[in-house]
């Protein structure tokens, strides 16, 4: 085992005086845990933004040490690089380990292995009042329709779902698990609402691990998402849609992301997971907008552009890769001269 386990503090006292709830340990899920040197008490995994006694949680790289609070007693896997300045932060347990996001994934996915519902039609929602509910529709546990909520035919509706007052959801749509929508949302016909996000690692055998997602997705009030439109449920938090938004047809929204009040998101655009963008944004016709950026208010992404930098509120970027628009113009204005004078 190329693994050591270092601490300002050992084990047992990380977890003193923690009223920390009792969880029991399957073998397979001690055996990782032993293998990844991380003590055997563990109780579950956090996320690094808001780490837990006796939880596991991991830091994939420097950028993320300000994130980490002391003495919180939670077990923290780190690379060798960065342990030193790791436990600077006192009153947690930092593991050494030469892939902590590959560690931690695994250590994650064997606590919840068994997360997932079934929705098999044995359950019936809570309703208020003048819903109108379709036979051929399928509930999990824990279902709430607020009033006049219309449930079209082969709507799936996973387990601890709540939809507000007057909210319509249209044939063969999906909401999965721990969704909330707000009141006169409208969720057009195939659209899936809170899928795993696609975060894939691979192991030290290069097998392929998908993170298994604990979050939820969360949409304000008044928003509409498109037919065949996807939103992955957050990580640990929720993907959020604020109020008023509006997604057009077959656009993805990747897992943790968040888009501010009255923002437009027109057909076939990507939103990577992580970003955050601000309110009364318009994302054009088939953009793709990189991960964990940020796209400040009344900012607008062009047709086709990609994004794959911060773009400040009040801007209008377009390109490839996407760029102040008034620059764009100038670019593809001497490439077009260029062309023009070459072919002749």
């Amino acid at each position: 085992m190329d693994v050591q386990s270092r601490g300002a503090n050992n084990a047992s006292d990380a977890s003193k005086g923690e009223d920390t709830k009792t969880i029991v340990v399957d073998m397979s899920t001690r055996e990782l845990l032993a293998k990844y040197g991380v003590p055997l008490d563990s109780a579950g995994t956090c996320a690094i933004e808001s780490l837990k006694a006796r939880h596991v949680a991991y830091l994939a790289s420097d950028k993320y040490l300000a994130k980490l609070v002391s003495n919180e007693s939670a077990y923290v896997l780190v690379y060798h690089e960065i342990l030193p300045q790791a436990q600077r932060i006192p009153g947690n347990v930092y593991v050494e380990t030469k892939d902590p996001t590959a560690a931690f994934v695994q250590i994650h996915n064997s606590f919840h292995r068994d997360l997932r519902s079934c929705t098999d039609g044995e359950y019936k929602p809570a309703t208020g009042k003048g819903c109108v509910i379709s036979s051929t529709a399928r509930f999990g546990k824990n279902v709430v329709l607020g009033d006049r909520v219309v449930i079209h035919p082969n709507v799936v509706i996973g387990s601890d779902v709540r939809i507000g007052d007057d909210t319509e959801v249209l044939p063969s749509a999906t909401i999965q698990d721990r969704t909330t929508l707000g009141r006169r949302c409208i969720v057009e016909s195939n659209a899936c609402i809170g899928g795993d996000g696609f975060r894939i690692v691979r192991d030290e055998d290069g097998r392929n691990h998908r993170l298994v997602h604990l979050g939820g997705v969360v949409f304000g009030d008044d928003v509409e998402f498109g037919n065949c439109s996807c939103v992955d449920r957050g990580s640990f938090g929720n993907t959020v849609l604020g109020d008023r938004v509006k997604i057009d047809n077959l656009v993805h929204i990747g897992h943790n992301a968040q888009i501010g009040e009255d923002t437009q998101i027109a057909a076939s655009s990507c939103i990577g997971g992580s970003t955050v963008i601000g309110k009364n944004c318009w994302v054009g016709i088939g953009a793709t907008v990189s991960n964990g950026l940020r796209i400040g208010d009344r900012a607008s992404v062009l047709i086709n552009a990609v994004v794959t930098r911060d773009v400040p509120e009040g801007t209008t970027v377009a390109g490839v890769y996407a760029m102040p628009n008034d620059v764009w113009r100038l670019v593809m204005k001497d490439r077009v001269k260029r062309f023009m004078s070459d072919t002749q």
